[in-house]
């Protein structure tokens, strides 16, 4: 996994979570808690021979705040400073005093404090792997398919990372570190039986190890050949059975 990635959610997560929670418990809050989560998205992509990429790095927090244990308050922010988290804090206890005046009763249920960290299975870090190496896979892949007959061609490949924390005023400190994989190909013929298509795709909890187990290069044989096959197949046969 990114050491990086990591280390500064879970950092990050402990320092925001200790401000936050300290100011809820000032302002007199039955209850409080708070979520961070960072998460980072790769997509790479060959449409017959035209390559394409994408990433997306995305970072939030949110905070639950129960006052006087009736109203429930919520704000959340995108901006992860000491100041902006102070101004979201003070927010969502300023709406639960306010939906305090109106609620009912709440009961919490009892539940022990847990602190525990937990990182998906991944043998390989996605991440860790160069976008002209996932490129290489996908041309692979979709260069096999350029067979007579075949009118489009696609190969695919998606990662994420999610990191989250949660802390509440009872004690728990909660991380999570969730790594998706996953792999897609497309391919189409046209004949006499019109336009077929076959594909081939998994998308799983793991690391970069799912996108050879998927044998794209392999794969995309074995499917080229069957859409081909199927542009010139004969219809199912007609009639009633069991």
């Amino acid at each position: 996994m990114d050491p990086y990635h990591v280390s500064t959610t879970r950092g990050l997560g402990e320092e925001l979570g200790k401000l936050l929670l300290g100011i809820a418990a000032k302002e007199n809050a039955t209850y409080a808690d708070f979520r961070l989560v960072h998460t980072r998205n790769e997509h790479v992509s060959i449409v017959n021979d035209n390559p394409s990429s994408e990433e997306a790095d995305n970072l939030g927090g949110g905070i639950r705040v129960l006052y006087n244990g009736t109203g429930w308050g919520f704000a959340d922010t995108d901006e992860t400073d000491h100041d902006s988290i102070r101004e979201a804090t003070l927010k969502a206890v300023s709406l639960a005093k306010g939906a305090s005046k109106a609620g009912s009763k709440v009961s919490l249920a009892r539940e022990p404090a847990h602190v525990e960290n937990w990182d998906s299975p991944v043998e390989k870090d996605p991440f860790a792997v160069s976008t002209e190496d996932k490129y290489e896979v996908l041309r692979e892949a979709t260069i096999r398919m350029k067979e007579k007959d075949v009118v489009a061609r696609r190969g695919e490949l998606f990662f994420s990372t999610m990191g989250k924390y949660f802390a509440n005023s009872e004690g728990s400190r909660i991380y999570q570190n969730l790594t998706h994989s996953g792999t897609l190909i497309i391919v189409a013929a046209k004949g006499p039986g019109g336009i077929q298509r076959r594909s081939a795709q998994q998308y799983m909890l793991s690391g970069y190890e799912l996108v050879n187990q998927m044998r794209l290069p392999e794969n995309a044989d074995e499917l080229t050949k069957d859409v081909v096959a199927l542009t010139t197949a004969g219809k199912c046969p007609d009639g009633t059975s069991d």
